[in-house]
């Protein structure tokens, strides 16, 4: 019966006009997107994790000696999470965590160089956290109240104070409505000035190294320098 109703669809498709099959072809398109986006909004906004998921979850935090308080809730708004979203859910969920870990523990060998122990940090600012992919970690290296997030999304700052239990601001767009008081010891900056233009650049890194204590450490990530245009290359080679 299916596939001769296929067949009979198959069939109806060849005689209709290219405008009209090119109209059903959108409307079927927009329908599916439809109604991803309201099964997405309908569901919780942690992401959902399997038994199986888990228990990989807890071999990742044995192997890498991760305390088991670690906070493994995840938003489903986390556009860090939605990155890995091709993967299949729980290599997406994985990958996430090993990220996360992974800018954590290079802020931790930062910390040991620089200040010898986390004991002796008074504040550190994970600054365009997102929903706490690297802060989760952060708290397990400090006590919370030592660790300030900050990021543009209000829901983003809210998250990450009610499952991990810091300090958090929201980020204004332009660097020069950003005011206070607060100067961190350490302020880490993630996936975020790769993205910006040099002039934002330039006016965020300006305002965040005034953020610093005296002493104080600016950790943050970039393109590599086979990105740089050819005239800036030579000009590190010389």
């Amino acid at each position: 019966m299916d596939s001769a109703r296929s067949q009979i669809i198959e069939d109806l498709k060849r005689h209709l006009p290219a405008p009209v099959r090119r109209a059903l072809g959108t409307a079927r398109r927009t329908l599916a997107e439809t109604t991803e986006r309201i099964a997405f909004e309908l569901s919780p906004d942690v992401v959902a994790r399997s038994p199986a998921l888990d228990a990989e979850i807890s071999r990742f935090m044995s192997e890498n000696d991760v305390p088991a308080s670690l906070n493994v809730d995840v938003s489903k708004y986390d556009l860090m999470y939605q990155y890995w979203g091709r993967a299949g859910r729980d290599t997406q969920y994985m990958n996430y965590l090993r990220s996360g870990f992974k800018h954590a523990s290079l802020i931790g060998r930062l910390i040991e160089y620089k200040f010898q122990s986390g004991e002796r940090i008074e504040s550190i600012l994970d600054f365009a956290s997102g929903y706490g992919r690297v802060a989760r970690f952060l708290v397990q290296m400090m006590a919370p109240h030592r660790v300030f997030v900050a990021d543009i999304k209000a829901d983003a700052v809210a998250f990450q104070k009610k499952h991990l239990g810091v300090n958090g601001f929201v980020s204004p767009e332009k660097p020069h409505d950003l005011s206070i008081s607060q100067r961190f010891d350490v302020i880490a900056v993630f996936s975020l000035f790769s993205h910006l233009p040099e002039e934002t650049f330039n006016a965020w890194l300006e305002k965040l190294i005034g953020l610093l204590k005296p002493a104080g450490v600016l950790l943050f990530t970039t393109h590599g320098i086979e990105h740089m245009p050819a005239h800036l290359k030579k000009d590190t080679q010389s």
